[in-house]
């Protein structure tokens, strides 16, 4: 006989948009963390496994859910995908900007080379 799950799929439905995108990232560190503590071999995991396989189906559950919302919205899987890391990426220009940190774009390689070309020209010219 299979053990009742932590947290039910019908409970996960009730949870409005915010709180599943919550759940999920909170669960997502909690699964990288575990990931951490059962690759370093340095304690005995085997009391945790259960919760670490019970974190992976709810993890699943959860953005099982919340693609079941964007199917119902009609949001096509490319579209999902391209928000999520559209959202990331805004999120990581957010944290960036709070610190004042800016990044600059290398300048294009061609443009170093075409420098380059006419600099050793114009020495050959000398």
């Amino acid at each position: 006989m299979r053990a009742k799950p932590l947290v039910s799929a019908d409970t996960l439905r009730k949870y409005s948009p915010a709180d599943l995108d919550d759940t999920l990232d909170s669960m997502q560190e909690l699964m990288a963390l575990m990931q951490v503590q059962k690759n370093s071999k340095q304690a005995d995991f085997r009391p945790y496994l259960a919760k670490y396989r019970e974190s992976k189906k709810v993890i699943a559950r959860l953005q099982t859910i919340k693609r079941e919302r964007e199917i119902a919205e009609g949001v096509s899987p490319r579209e999902s995908k391209r928000a999520h890391k559209r959202a990331k990426l805004d999120a990581y220009k957010k944290q960036l900007a709070e610190a004042n940190i800016i990044i600059q774009r290398p300048k294009s390689t061609k443009l170093r080379w075409k420098k380059r070309k006419a600099a050793r020209e114009a020495a050959k010219r000398k």
